[in-house]
């Protein structure tokens, strides 16, 4: 069995959104951005953070365009509720755990 960090690079926040994000995981920008790419993307389409790795968001952009559902790269992600990180997306899912609130 393939799991998703091998195939996708997850780093387990617990709130999957590789569907929408072009089967990138956004959670790999070193500023943990999860509604697009930062001020600060290169010219040649390289992180401003960690310049040996190409922007997140330009991967995920790039290879939406392949997918039947490319428009979901559209759709804004609420915030990350950090009490899920390490947790299983998957199995919160199952599990239907409630997100916490910020406010």
């Amino acid at each position: 069995m393939v799991s998703k960090k091998a195939a996708f690079g997850c780093k387990m926040c617990g709130q999957c959104v590789l569907h929408e994000t072009g089967m990138t995981c956004p959670m790999g920008c070193p500023k943990t951005l999860r509604n697009g790419p930062c001020g600060g993307v290169r010219m040649d389409g390289r992180c401003e953070v960690t310049p040996a790795m190409m922007c997140v968001w330009v991967k995920a952009e790039r290879r939406s365009r392949w997918l039947p559902w490319r428009g979901a790269i559209l759709r804004l992600q609420p915030a990350l509720d950090w009490s899920r990180e390490g947790t299983s997306a998957w199995v919160n899912e199952l599990i239907r755990r409630p997100r916490k609130s910020l406010v």
